[in-house]
């Protein structure tokens, strides 16, 4: 999570605006999700589309964003049943 944080650091003072981060990551991600978690990542996109800030202050919403991504994915893999 910190090295994510310092590469949102990075594009947030190259000035690239919050809002194509999270679509470019979100698009990354959708490629890489089982399909049963789709459906909440979209949710989640949503959610945090709506309450980005524009400025640098952006980058504690995209960290909580990422956050919430890996929350989804270890839920996810510990309440799989292996038989």
């Amino acid at each position: 999570l910190l090295s994510i944080r310092g590469k949102f650091q990075m594009l947030l003072l190259d000035f690239v605006h919050p809002k194509l981060i999270l679509q470019k990551l979100m698009e990354h991600l959708l490629k890489r999700i089982e399909a049963s978690l789709r459906r909440e990542l979209y949710y989640w996109h949503a959610y945090y589309d709506r309450r980005l800030p524009p400025e640098i202050t952006a980058l504690l919403k995209l960290e909580e964003f990422v956050a919430k991504f890996m929350s989804m994915c270890r839920k996810n893999s510990s309440s799989r049943k292996y038989v």
